[in-house]
């Protein structure tokens, strides 16, 4: 109770801190919030998360850049609290505020988006988990290209969402463009690449397709001899 009380004199200190201040006392913010998550105190932390949030609320405003990232820190301890419905919403909203401030392809809304699907998948959520990644790599691939980390990021989340729902042809059409890129941006034996043959090899032997895999097992071995070599 002690560092709570100290954290909320801490914040109402800095209320009227120079902007450039700000994020540092988000963060610092989000490191007592962690600190207490780790110890295990989550109600502590949700309640330190919300007053925040609710101080940025009233002083800047429900959409300024500040209070949406205060929001994301209060999401976080309804996450580690497993109290999805009100992550969900609290994420969602903010998703939505982005898109109208900033729109559809900015990289924060375009992270909104990805923590909101995040939060579809640790419930098994898998069909809107998959609408959202569908809207991520499409909005990667006009504003950076298809070989961009973000778009093939984005992919590699949306083959391992086809994987849960068990979408074999889906996966492995988009394993095997993955991997296609990789190679030819990364080369053959960086472990991005490596991994992404170990993605598709997985999807092969789903489908009792094993003469495949062990082919493209030989492949990552020798991959990762070459690479030690």
């Amino acid at each position: 109770m002690e560092t709570l009380n100290n954290m909320k004199l801490f914040v109402e200190k800095k209320r009227r801190a120079p902007r450039q201040e700000v994020p540092q006392i988000l963060s610092r913010v989000s490191e007592v919030v962690s600190g207490y998550v780790f110890r295990g105190k989550l109600k502590e932390a949700e309640q330190l998360a919300a007053e925040v949030a609710a101080t940025k609320r009233k002083e800047l405003g429900e959409e300024h850049p500040d209070t949406l990232t205060a929001m994301y820190i209060l999401v976080s301890t309804y996450e580690d609290q497993e109290r999805w419905k009100e992550a969900e919403e609290l994420a969602e909203k903010i998703m939505d505020t982005r898109m109208k401030m900033l729109g559809e392809d900015h990289l924060d809304t375009l992270g909104s988006m990805g923590y909101l699907s995040g939060i579809f998948a640790k419930q098994g959520w898998w069909e809107e988990a998959e609408q959202l990644e569908r809207r991520l790599v499409e909005a990667g691939e006009r504003k950076f290209g298809g070989e961009h980390v973000f778009t093939l990021i984005g992919k590699d989340h949306l083959a391992e969402t086809f994987r849960e729902q068990r979408k074999w042809k889906e996966a492995e059409e988009l394993e095997r463009q993955i991997l296609e890129t990789r190679k030819t941006v990364a080369g053959r034996v960086h472990p991005h690449t490596v991994i992404s043959m170990h993605n598709l090899a997985f999807t092969l032997m789903a489908q009792g397709r094993l003469k495949e895999a062990e082919l493209l097992s030989t492949e990552i071995k020798q991959a990762e001899m070459r690479k030690h070599n």
